[in-house]
């Protein structure tokens, strides 16, 4: 068992959410909630979180970024999942 507790944060990568007058990307949110998190205390210890996120996946023959996030969730303590609340639909077929 490990002593840290390991958050993974997922979310759509294009969906952009708007705070203030700045319009940030999904990608930029993620990047800047983990180094926020990341120089925080918690429990008197520096390093007590191990915060994942999809910027952090290697891909390789095996696996895709895909299979890694899955990994990661199945491996984290808590798993925080940001959403716009914006709905996307997949192509419409015609027959």
């Amino acid at each position: 068992m490990s002593d840290r507790l390991r958050i993974m944060i997922s979310s759509r990568c294009k969906d952009e959410i708007e705070i203030g007058n700045e319009k940030l990307s999904f990608v930029d949110l993620r990047k800047e909630i983990k180094k926020r998190l990341e120089q925080e205390n918690f429990l008197s210890k520096k390093q007590f979180l191990e915060i994942k996120i999809s910027e952090d996946f290697r891909t390789d023959f095996n696996y895709d970024s895909y299979e890694y996030c899955l990994q990661e969730i199945n491996n984290a303590d808590l798993v925080l999942v940001l959403f716009s609340g914006q709905r996307r639909y997949g192509v419409r077929l015609s027959y």
